[in-house]
């Protein structure tokens, strides 16, 4: 029955039987059981003790701590926790009370209140307490709104705050299994009291993002506070991201965390020695630092790269407060500061920093500029490493030539920072190469350009030191056009220059109207750039006649190609082409000029006499004649040599009128017959050759008759018209008549003596039908007295004729008393009446000269050959003969080739040159060996030089040809002032090849192995041995030409920087002039190939 009375009071006020329900007693000490959790027995009705034991009688029973937490974690599990602030409060209180593991996964489900009201659970959210630490999360976290400037307010980090009322239901004294309650709260439930630093994914947390970001001034207060949190948390990218965050220092300004020092007292007073106040980057701390606190407190700032100690950071440091100050004074004691940083980071870098420190200073423009030293600078100037050069030219180029500044030249350790540390070297070709090309971009041009530039390219040629890259150089002036004209402010490139040009051409810049000759290495070796060439100068001509020739630019080109000695082929697209200027003919009317092609009909003027005949009449090709006798190469090439007016002329002599026998005349003309028939005979006449006795005894027979009335009648044809002009007076008529001469000459006796020296031999010559190289021969015999006639005659190679006699000659003394006779005679001399009838018999010149025609080839074959010693002088006269042989192997040169190594030595035509004499054109050996030898030896060299200037090597010129003997080709018209070579000869011809043009030919000759000498570019010394005779006559060398030779030999398979070669050439005098060469002489040597007869230093080639 009392079981069923109502006699139990629970907790929640009712009051129950024992019989309907399981009823608790409530706890006895600590928090009580959470109501809304668990309904108890009232605890006041349970204090009772008489009361207590009733109610147990009654069946209230004890429940178990850890089933009531069993049910408070459950309840959170299935029906979402506490209800009320209260209940929250309840059920944590009781769970630090009794629930001992606080690492118990369901606690994570266990929500609290914020300060908004929110429930929040540290699975899914943070929770911070409320306090009032500096340091802590409330006040870091919390908005703020600057009184006057609203740019600097702070607004609020969204993160959870727990209620306050939590943190008041213990004591901080209450320990419940050896936690506090706001440890159990930070542990269990996850309040945090520290800012999170890192979020579940491993990054830098919102809200200490929030703190770099707004409180960077707390920053590092934060980590020191909180590092023993922190420390297991810091990941490398949260290390580099803190590293890398903006904190506040002690002048106020932010700096990289990782940029700054701890403001120890050693390195505070460093850097006011070296002249940085405040703004160096020292953190923002409270502390007055000692040595034992650094350790303790502050080393975690060992891994944020704060500085501690006076590095190669700290000095660069400086260096970048020196360069972001603003000095109102400048002068030498702040740059002495800036040095003194300078020669610390020198001193205390090391190898592997070197990389690092250089990136540093580059980077940061941290080297103090050579102007800032001069006495009007007003500031510091800075620079990065490539605007630097430790020696270089000044102000010319974009670097800064540090040398030059005493305080860094003249300083040991200065210049090991720069040198060695930096890497700072002296200028090379490419900072050369680059200044031109900035040069060149610029859009205005400076009065100080031009000499900029000539600088630039001294330094590119003199630039020995770094080995420039002269493919690169020239790629480079080809493609960005480098080359800068001062005379039309242009920049060009190598393909639109020529060195030099004896005249201007067309879309080409002459270099050396802007530069001087020093510059030639660099424009000719280096870019390649020639003078105008042969071909140049052609097509320039050709362009000029196919648009708007004038005749001064036309002949400006033609004596410019006439220079370059052309030959028919260089010339062939001119053949067709209206170039040439020629005068009108137009009698009595002002010149006009006319631009006609070759096959035109012209004249060339080579006889004054003639062109003043026909002036009017005749179109003639506009030059005088001693300009026709220089543009003779040019001439001869277009193949013009058949329009040369004395050729193109047919003359006819006349007489008329009385004349009289002169006896004297007539008896000295008979005297000197068989000395006029020695010469038609000589000269291979084909009368005299025929019929010697008959042609003598014309000669003797002949009569000489003084006239005023001799005539001459000249012819041209131009155009199939004939033009005849006639003069009233002439020098010579001979008619034959009954197998006699009658030959006329002037009553006049200026005439008459004029007639002997010219006209008569001419007609001669044309009578004999010998070449009119003879007349000057006949002349002498005509003039000379008869008893040296004989000696002249010996002198001149000219033999007496076969089979004839030569008449008897008086002595010296008798032939001066019979002259003195002949003129007592003069006075009594008979006039004779003429014979023939009053109708002049007109002799054609045709008919004189109808032997002129060359003898058979038979008929010379037939001829006995001369003697080496008496050579055959039919064309060239003693003043002559050499410079006509140098014209010959000028010719001869045009067109020889290098030969081949393989090619066996010329045989051809092996006849003597036209003409050659060689007693006339060397002398007699024995009567002067040296005059003799010297002039065989400089023919040979002129004709390897020829062959030489052929090639179009770079540079070469007359310098190259370093001969003592080379003056005596001065003789020729083209080598008018060549002199012997002043210096010291090592070889006859020198050649430094630098384009490798010369070698290459050598290669392809088959001289050199293209393996071994591709890329070579020796120093030639070419020796040349000259003879008459055939390739394997005897030759001779000089015993510094035999060791030279011997130093200068080459081993196989490798070259060498210097190359001794023999030119041998033979058949000088000879049609088949040619040469030989033996590259490496020594090397034939060895294999037999050249013989030495060592104790005479002869040399025999094995042919």
């Amino acid at each position: 029955m009392i079981r069923e009375l109502p006699l139990i009071p629970l907790s929640n006020g009712k009051w129950v039987d024992a019989s309907k329900q399981e009823l608790y007693h409530p706890a006895e000490t600590g928090p009580e059981i959470p109501r809304d959790l668990i309904t108890t027995v009232d605890p006041g009705a349970a204090a009772n003790g008489s009361r207590k034991a009733l109610f147990t009688k009654l069946g209230v029973t004890d429940i178990s701590p850890q089933t009531v937490v069993d049910q408070l974690l459950t309840y959170y599990l299935r029906r979402g926790g506490a209800s009320d602030l209260a209940s929250s409060m309840a059920h944590v209180s009781y769970l630090y009370w009794h629930h001992e593991n606080r690492d118990d996964p369901r606690l994570s489900l266990v929500w609290l209140y914020e300060t908004n009201g929110r429930q929040v659970t540290s699975r899914r959210n943070f929770m911070y307490f409320q306090t009032a630490d500096e340091y802590g999360p409330y006040e870091l976290l919390k908005a703020y709104e600057h009184p006057t400037d609203p740019s600097r307010n702070i607004p609020e980090c969204p993160v959870s705050f727990l209620k306050s009322e939590y943190t008041t239901l213990f004591l901080s004294s209450t320990r419940r299994h050896g936690s506090s309650w706001l440890k159990w709260l930070e542990k269990a439930l996850g309040v945090r009291r520290v800012p999170r630093i890192k979020l579940d994914g491993g990054s830098l947390s919102t809200e200490f993002r929030h703190i770099i970001r707004y409180r960077p001034d707390k920053v590092v207060g934060v980590l020191k506070k909180h590092w023993d949190d922190y420390d297991v948390d810091m990941s490398q990218p949260i290390v580099n991201t803190l590293s890398q965050s903006k904190v506040t220092c002690s002048g106020g300004q932010l700096r990289s965390l990782k940029d700054t020092y701890l403001p120890l007292r050693d390195l505070k007073d460093t850097v006011q020695t070296l002249g940085i106040g405040h703004e160096f980057p020292f953190l923002k701390v409270s502390d007055d630092l000692e040595a034992n606190m650094i350790l303790r407190d502050w080393r975690f700032l060992h891994d944020f790269e704060v500085g501690f100690e006076p590095d190669l950071n700290f000095y660069i440091e400086v260096l970048r407060q020196h360069r972001r100050r603003r000095y109102r004074t400048w002068g030498s004691d702040i740059r002495d500061k800036i040095l003194k940083a300078y020669e610390f980071i020198a001193e205390n870098c090391s190898d592997t920093q070197r990389e690092w420190l250089c990136e540093k200073i580059d980077a940061r423009e941290l080297i103090l500029d050579p102007c800032s030293f001069q006495e009007n600078a007003s500031g510091p100037i800075w620079i990065d490493i490539q605007s630097c050069a430790w020696r270089g030219p000044v102000d010319l180029l974009a670097k800064k030539p540090l040398s030059e500044v005493p305080e860094y030249g003249n300083n040991p350790k200065l210049s090991k920072f720069f040198r060695e540390v930096l890497d700072i070297e002296d200028t090379t070709w490419i900072d050369y190469l680059e200044t031109v090309s900035n040069l060149r971009r610029l859009t205005r041009s400076s009065p100080s350009l031009p000499e900029k530039v000539l600088k630039l390219y001294r330094l590119l040629l003199s630039d020995d030191h770094s080995t420039p890259d002269w493919m690169h150089i020239s790629e480079r002036f080809q493609t960005e056009g480098l080359i800068y004209i001062p005379l039309t402010s242009n920049w060009v490139s190598p393909s639109e220059c020529l060195w030099d040009s004896p005249v201007p051409i067309d879309g080409k810049s002459l270099i050396l109207q802007s530069y001087p000759e020093d510059l030639k290495p660099f424009f000719l070796e280096q870019l390649r750039i020639s003078p105008a060439s042969l071909s140049t100068l052609v097509e320039e001509l050709f362009a000029l006649a196919t648009q708007h020739p004038t005749e001064r630019r036309v002949k400006q080109l033609i004596w410019a190609v006439n220079g370059m000695r052309p030959r028919p082929n260089d010339l062939s697209i001119l053949s067709t082409c209206n170039f040439l200027p020629v005068r009108v003919a137009q009698p009595e009317a002002a010149q006009q000029i006319e631009f006609r092609a070759c096959q035109s009909d012209f004249a060339i003027v080579d006889r004054i006499k003639l062109a003043d005949i026909f002036k009017g009449h005749v179109e003639f090709l506009d030059f005088s004649l001693e300009e026709i006798l220089q543009l003779e190469p040019f001439l001869r090439s277009l193949g013009l040599g058949g329009k040369y007016l004395s050729l193109l002329c047919r003359e006819e002599t006349d007489c008329q009128g009385e004349s009289l026998l002169d006896s004297r005349l007539t008896a000295d003309f008979n005297s000197r017959a068989y000395d006029l028939l020695r010469c038609a005979v000589s000269y291979r006449s084909t009368a005299a050759t025929l019929n010697a006795q008959s042609m003598l005894n014309q000669l003797c027979s002949a009569s000489i008759l003084r006239t005023n009335g001799i005539s001459t009648k000249y012819t041209i044809q131009q155009s199939g018209e004939d033009i005849t002009r006639h003069v009233p007076s002439s020098h010579v008529h001979i008619r034959e008549q009954e197998n006699r001469w009658n030959i006329y000459v002037p009553e006049n006796m200026r005439d008459r003596e004029l007639c002997y020296s010219l006209s008569f031999p001419e007609a001669l010559t044309k009578l004999f039908g010998i070449l009119p190289a003879a007349r000057e021969i006949i002349s002498n015999v005509l003039s000379k007295p008869i008893y040296i006639l004989n000696d002249i005659l010996e002198a001149e190679g000219i033999g007496m004729v076969p089979d004839i006699a030569p008449p008897a000659r008086p002595a010296a003394d008798e032939s001066s008393a019979e002259a003195t006779s002949e003129q007592e005679v003069i006075a009594g001399e008979e006039t004779v009446a003429s014979s023939r009838s009053s109708r002049a018999q007109r002799t054609p010149a045709s008919s004189i000269r109808r032997s002129l025609s060359p003898p058979a080839t038979d008929q010379i074959h037939d001829r006995p050959e001369l003697s080496p010693e008496i050579a055959d002088r039919r064309t060239y006269d003693s003043r002559d003969a050499y410079r006509d042989l140098l014209e010959n192997v000028i010719r001869l040169a045009s067109q020889t080739n290098l030969p081949h190594l393989n090619s066996r030595a010329t045989v051809g035509n092996d006849q003597f040159l036209e003409g050659f004499d060689r007693v006339i054109t060397f002398g007699i050996r024995s009567q002067g060996q040296m005059n003799h030898d010297t002039k065989i030896g400089a023919a040979g060299e002129l004709f390897v030089f020829e062959i030489l200037s052929t090639l179009c090597l770079p540079g070469f010129d007359w310098a190259n040809w370093e001969s003592t003997i080379r003056g005596l080709v001065a003789i020729h018209p083209r080598y008018t002032g060549l002199g012997n070579w002043p210096g010291r000869e090592t070889a006859d011809i020198t050649y430094d090849d630098r384009s490798g043009i010369l070698t290459a030919i050598l290669i392809a000759k088959g001289y050199l192995d293209e393996q071994v000498w591709k890329d070579a570019q020796p120093k030639y010394f070419m020796e040349v041995k000259t003879t008459t005779g055939e390739c394997g006559g005897k030759l001779y060398i000089s015993l510094n030409q035999y060791r030279l030779m011997q130093r200068y030999t080459f081993p196989q398979g490798r070259s060498v920087p210097n190359v001794y070669i023999i030119f041998r050439v033979f058949n000088l005098g000879r049609n088949n002039l040619s040469v030989k060469l033996y590259v490496d002489p020594e090397a034939h040597r060895l294999r037999g190939d050249l013989v030495f007869e060592s104790q005479s230093w002869t040399v025999r080639p094995q042919m």
